[in-house]
């Protein structure tokens, strides 16, 4: 299934390569803007169509973060890259993003440090603006999540690998700059293989809900904000991951925005080693949204 959506997506990429170089305008942007008919259509637009979920934290982005009392740092490499979007006169847009994230847990030591894991997640976003406050999101995503180094030595490793569909709802609040979300991610195929046992997951959903408020503005680029994120995780009987973040943004008019941030997390653990474990912990961040 997930082969023949790439291939219906590759094929609709090539068909807008096709449109794009129809006849672009000469003082164009950093961006490519054409207009054929009723239709706009857009190469790599400047602003993402719909903001990354503040509070989740396995969202792609680029992230830094410490489990404050240990040595323990969470660092995320990667980010979301809208590659077109297609607009009407209503105002109302279609847009293809790729992401891709590797999130990795590094323990820090006087000399040297100690690799634990490394979660690969990549996804294919294909979002819709149908006003100026509701967006749909849907996509199709992979991820398989490892031990590393250090952790295989301290751990016993498992092999988690997860295919998945996801269709999320957004509201905005443009008054408040923030905005409300929820959704479904649906695994049509999770796979759990120990050193014994192979467990087959697949047709689990995982049901998300999140927000951000932002109450106050400090600068002309600065806001105070709080935002949170709950998943209840249809393979370990819907219990639920739960985040809290509230701190100070940077963002400037493209919403490519700087964050630092305080965190309280609690339930079952993100990473795919420890899915069947619960932990509570604080952690301190710093996180780039691009």
């Amino acid at each position: 299934m997930l082969k023949k959506i790439f291939i219906i997506i590759g094929l609709l990429i090539l068909k807008c390569s096709n449109i794009f170089a129809y006849s672009f305008p000469n003082n164009l942007s950093s961006t490519t803007d054409d207009t054929i008919g009723n239709y706009r259509f857009t190469l790599m637009p400047e602003k993402h169509l719909i903001p990354l979920f503040t509070a989740d934290s396995r969202t792609h982005r680029l992230s830094i973060c410490n489990v404050l009392g240990s040595r323990e740092f969470i660092g995320g490499m990667g980010g979301v890259f809208p590659v077109f979007n297609i607009g009407n006169k209503k105002n109302q847009v279609l847009e293809f993003s790729v992401a891709s994230t590797l999130y990795t847990t590094l323990t820090r030591y006087q000399i040297g440090g100690a690799l634990l894991n490394t979660d690969f997640f990549v996804d294919l976003f294909l979002d819709a603006k149908l006003s100026d406050l509701f967006f749909l999101r849907s996509g199709a995503g992979h991820t398989s999540q490892h031990l590393s180094d250090d952790g295989v030595k301290r751990y016993s490793p498992i092999n988690y690998v997860r295919d998945y569909f996801q269709l999320f709802g957004v509201y905005q609040f443009p008054k408040q700059k923030g905005m409300i979300y929820g959704g479904i991610v649906f695994n049509h195929n999770l796979k759990v293989t120990d050193a014994t046992n192979a467990y087959d997951l697949s047709n689990t959903p995982m049901y998300q809900f999140g927000f951000e408020h932002v109450p106050f503005q400090i600068c002309k680029y600065g806001y105070l904000y709080w935002a949170g994120d709950i998943k209840f995780r249809g393979e370990v009987n819907y219990g639920s991951t739960k985040n809290i973040q509230a701190g100070v943004k940077w963002m400037n008019e493209n919403k490519k925005t700087i964050r630092l941030a305080a965190n309280y997390g609690w339930g079952y653990d993100e990473r795919g080693q420890f899915y069947f474990q619960t932990r509570e912990y604080f952690y301190l961040g710093l996180y780039f949204d691009f």
